[in-house]
């Protein structure tokens, strides 16, 4: 399994406000590119922006291999409010983490 870990600092880029809600369709057309933003550990390329009801995240893998493997092997990102109220996203939606198949 891929996990995604980001983490607010004072130089990180804050949410963008998504005046209009975003189309949710798999592709990046309607993201600022490239994404903003870079993870070294997980080598992906991620945005994320938000409106008065929703928090619309993008990733982009930097290759077909690795997104091959994020397909195999399933991507969990979590997100929290300095440390309080996580919630996790596994996707695929539906993918079992290796450390829960019996």
């Amino acid at each position: 399994m891929v996990s995604a870990c980001c983490r607010a600092q004072d130089d990180v880029p804050q949410s963008q406000w998504a005046a209009t809600p975003f189309t949710i369709d798999g592709k990046a057309t309607e993201w600022k590119l490239p994404l903003q933003l870079y993870d070294d550990g997980t080598k992906l390329f991620f945005s994320f922006a938000n409106d008065d009801q929703n928090v619309y995240l993008c990733f982009q893998a930097p290759d077909d291999m690795f997104q091959a493997k994020i397909m195999r092997a399933g991507m969990e990102v979590s997100l929290s409010n300095r440390g309080k109220n996580k919630v996790s996203i596994t996707f695929p939606i539906g993918q079992t983490s290796a450390a829960e198949v019996p």
